[in-house]
C-alpha cells in the first residue's frame, strides 16, 4: 500500500526536480552545481527507497506463503493424529484393506506437505539472508533481526518435522499391526470358506 502511494507521488517528485533545475539555471553557476548534486542525491535516494520497499514486499509475500504452508502442514498433522488415535479399527477384511490404504495416503500427504514446507522455508531463509547482506550496509540492526527471523523459522520447522517423524513412526507401527490383523482375517476367511465347502 505504501509502495503504491509512493509510486503515485513519484511524478510529483520528478516535477520538483525539474523545477529545481529550472531555478538553478536562472541563478548563478555555483548554485546550479548544488541543485544538480541535490537532484542526483534525491533521485538516487528515491530509487533506493522504492527498491527497498519492493524487496520488503517480496519478503512479506514469501513469509506469508511459508506460514500458510506451515499452517496447512500443522493441520494435516493434527488430522492424521486424530485418525491414528481416534479411528475405529475395522474387523473385516475389506474394511482393513481400505484402512491400510488410508494410512498409506496419510503418510504420503504428510511427506508431500513436509517437502513443500521445507522448500518454502529454505526459499524464505535464503531471501532473508540475501536481504540482510544487502541492507546491513545501510542498517546495522538488520543482521541481528535477520538471524533472529531465520532461527524462528528453523525452530518452527523443527517442531513440525519432529511431530511428523513421530507420527510417521506411529503410522508404521499401526500399519504393521493392521497388516497382521488383515492376515489373520484373511486366514479366518479362508478357513471358513474351506469348512463351508466341506459341508
Amino acid at each position: 500500500m505504501l509502495l503504491i502511494k509512493l509510486k503515485g507521488l513519484e511524478h510529483g517528485i520528478w516535477d520538483l526536480f525539474r523545477d529545481a533545475d529550472k531555478k538553478a539555471q536562472k541563478k548563478n553557476k555555483d548554485q546550479k552545481l548544488v541543485y544538480d548534486a541535490m537532484g542526483k542525491t534525491l533521485g538516487a535516494s528515491w530509487e533506493l527507497l522504492l527498491s527497498l520497499l519492493e524487496k520488503r514486499k517480496e519478503l512479506l509475500n514469501l513469509a506469508a506463503e511459508f506460514f500458510d504452508r506451515a499452517l496447512e502442514f500443522a493441520v494435516k498433522i493434527d488430522e492424521t493424529e486424530d485418525v491414528l488415535h481416534h479411528g475405529q479399527v475395522p474387523a473385516d477384511t475389506e474394511s482393513l484393506k481400505e484402512y491400510l490404504q488410508r494410512h498409506c495416503s496419510l503418510n504420503k500427504d504428510l511427506l508431500e506437505n513436509s517437502l513443500v514446507v521445507l522448500n518454502k522455508s529454505q526459499e524464505l531463509i535464503d531471501f532473508i539472508q540475501e536481504f540482510q547482506s544487502e541492507e546491513s550496509i545501510i542498517y546495522s540492526k538488520i543482521t541481528e533481526g535477520a538471524q533472529n527471523s531465520c532461527m524462528k523459522i528453523e525452530s518452527l520447522l523443527e517442531v513440525l518435522q519432529d511431530r511428523r517423524r513421530l507420527l510417521v513412526n506411529q503410522l508404521r507401527q499401526q500399519q504393521m499391526e493392521m497388516e497382521q490383523l488383515l492376515k489373520v482375517c484373511q486366514w479366518d476367511q479362508r478357513q471358513g470358506e474351506v469348512r463351508n465347502s466341506l459341508h
